[in-house]
């Protein structure tokens, strides 16, 4: 599933003449790229066995990948890889060694972490492979659950043992995914509702957020809209009081009286005729000028 070549560059097809294959750049792999320093040597490489010339080229194991920090506190510092998995499988992690520094043992003494737990304590890489510039890889299998999609590779510094510096180093990098049942395909389980069985969990936190944010949507349109109805009241109640209503009109026989203010300047108003029409509701007469009539 993954092939990495540790520290150095891509290796392509053609440089691997047994069995052309891709070698990748591991930084992308690495939670803190930073972590480790970049080392190569090309000089009289062989392998430590004779067997082990079809298991990678003598190109991964010319660079290699060494702890940055070699005086870290309490020699806590690790080197991690993480890898995408698929659950509930067995995997071969095969590390790829070749000591390019020191010239003899106990100068380089670490821990090989798989999955967070211990896989190789108190490694020296030239004494497993029996000298400097010597190709030797170890193999370690690995039981994935069926909760677990993750695969993590982490090197550091043996705090039981006792070697001339803090430091651990890689050249290479395999993993391969093995059968149970002569079966790699990964069925996915799903649950009740058709949905995805490990995506369930994801899928709830997004609904609930989703809802938490209409919720707080809503409220605040509904609080504007309350705002906005109390301060429309709040303005026409200053507005009744600046300016208070008259008397509403009068219709009497088809006209229409006069409001407050003429009510104030006089009783009534004048007809064509003359007379005075009452302001209130009632009959009203007309009175004649012929002097005849006083007679």
């Amino acid at each position: 599933m993954y092939r990495l070549n540790v520290g150095g560059p891509e290796i392509k097809p053609h440089q691997d003449s047994d069995l052309w294959r891709t070698w990748e750049v591991d930084s992308s792999y690495m939670i803190t790229a930073d972590a480790g320093l970049e080392i190569n040597n090309s000089s009289n490489i062989t392998y430590a066995s004779t067997n082990d010339s079809s298991v990678a080229p003598l190109l991964v194991y010319e660079t290699a990948r060494i702890m940055s920090n070699t005086e870290v506190l309490e020699k806590r510092f690790n080197m991690s890889w993480k890898f995408e998995v698929d659950p509930d499988f067995d995997y071969l992690i095969r590390l790829h060694f070749c000591e390019l520094v020191y010239p003899q043992g106990n100068q380089r003494i670490f821990r090989i972490y798989i999955n967070n737990r211990t896989a190789a304590d108190n490694f020296d890489v030239f004494r497993q492979a029996g000298g400097m510039n010597r190709a030797y890889h170890q193999d370690y299998i690995d039981v994935v659950s069926s909760k677990t999609n993750t695969l993590w590779i982490q090197l550091g510094p043996d705090t039981a043992a006792v070697a001339a510096g803090t430091d651990a180093l890689l050249n290479g990098l395999e993993i391969f995914k093995l059968s149970r049942n002569a079966n790699l395909a990964y069925i996915e389980t799903y649950d009740s509702t058709g949905n995805s069985a490990g995506n369930s969990k994801t899928k709830i936190l997004l609904v609930g957020i989703g809802a938490g944010g209409a919720s707080v949507v809503i409220l605040a349109v509904l609080i504007s809209f309350i705002f906005c109805y109390c301060r429309g009241q709040r303005k026409k109640l200053t507005d009744t009081k600046s300016n208070p209503p008259g008397w509403r009109p009068l219709f009497l026989h088809g006209s229409i009286s006069n409001s407050t203010a003429n009510a104030k300047g006089a009783a009534g108003s004048q007809n064509p005729y003359g007379c005075m029409a009452s302001m209130r509701v009632g009959k009203w007469f007309t009175v004649s000028r012929d002097s005849s009539s006083y007679k």
